[in-house]
């Protein structure tokens, strides 16, 4: 038979904060790579069709910024998500704290 296991609520807050810690810097950071290879992309091909005056105004930064810019604010999106699931999880571990009757001594002895 299981039995409850007010640790296991506990770990799983402390696993989604873990998580959350670094969310906004990863989402960026692959952000920026998708941006990279984006705009290495449209660089080619306008080298292929020998319009190399189409991105040049444009300069080599504008697409992976953009795109750092975007996925950081998804990655703090998420992150908050995760924080606030993390807070249902230990309010709901405190509810079953402050509910619980109280346990009698070992030995019976009131």
């Amino acid at each position: 038979m299981i039995t409850y296991d007010p640790d296991i609520l506990q770990t799983y807050a402390d696993r989604l904060y873990k998580r959350a810690k670094w969310l906004a810097g990863r989402y960026g950071f692959w952000g920026f790579v998708g941006g990279w290879a984006a705009d290495l992309a449209i660089t080619l091909l306008s080298m292929f069709l020998s319009r190399r005056e189409f991105f040049a105004g444009a300069g080599l930064w504008f697409l992976p910024l953009t795109f750092a810019l975007v996925g950081g604010a998804y990655g703090w999106d998420k992150a908050f998500q995760l924080r606030l699931e993390a807070q249902r999880t230990l309010c709901q571990l405190q509810i079953e704290r402050n509910t619980r009757p109280p346990t009698s001594p070992p030995g019976g002895a009131a």
